[in-house]
């Protein structure tokens, strides 16, 4: 099902971190985090505000630190890239071809009211992309989820059980 970029392509075994040159010059601190042997590149800020739920076939998947809303990020694995549009075609297809399989498993697993969608990496420069489960009756509804209020991280035990949610449902 879908495209499966090289492995060596989205995992490249590399230093702990790196100070990473973005298309036009910009820098960008990432740092590769293991996760079940393998190497992820994630902005530290990305380390720090989510759980690592696995890998895709090209972006590794998070589980944002707030119990409130199920909220995924993805975020390909692919250095220098800071836009969509950054990736090579086929990258863009697959990226597309994830996103979708992560609405359809927030959808089915939540049923919420609206899926949000966005890919913002004003304060992360690293390409990734949220997705958001939105309720009627969640803090923020209707507005944005983004700078509303402070996060309520999971308890060991919800952290569990939406993990085992989210990576039954997405195959990883």
């Amino acid at each position: 099902m879908g495209l499966r970029p090289p492995l060596d392509r989205i995992l490249s075994p590399r230093p702990n971190s790196q100070n990473t040159s973005l298309r036009g010059g910009r820098k960008a601190d990432v740092a590769v985090h293991v996760f079940s042997g393998v190497n992820m590149i994630l902005h530290p800020q990305l380390k720090k505000d989510c759980h690592v739920l696995g890998a895709l076939p090209l972006s590794a998947v998070l589980l944002l630190n707030d119990t409130r809303y199920p909220w995924v990020v993805l975020v390909p694995q692919r250095e220098q890239v800071r836009e969509w549009i950054d990736l090579n075609e086929t990258d863009r297809q697959q990226l597309l071809l994830e996103s979708c399989q992560v609405q359809e498993a927030l959808r089915d697993l939540y049923h919420p009211e609206k899926l949000n969608v966005g890919l913002l990496g004003n304060i992360v420069p690293q390409l990734h992309l949220h997705h958001i489960a939105r309720f009627t009756t969640d803090p923020a509804w209707p507005g944005p989820v983004w700078g509303h209020s402070k996060a309520e991280p999971y308890t060991d035990l919800a952290l569990q059980q939406r993990s085992a949610d989210l990576k039954a449902a997405l195959g990883i």
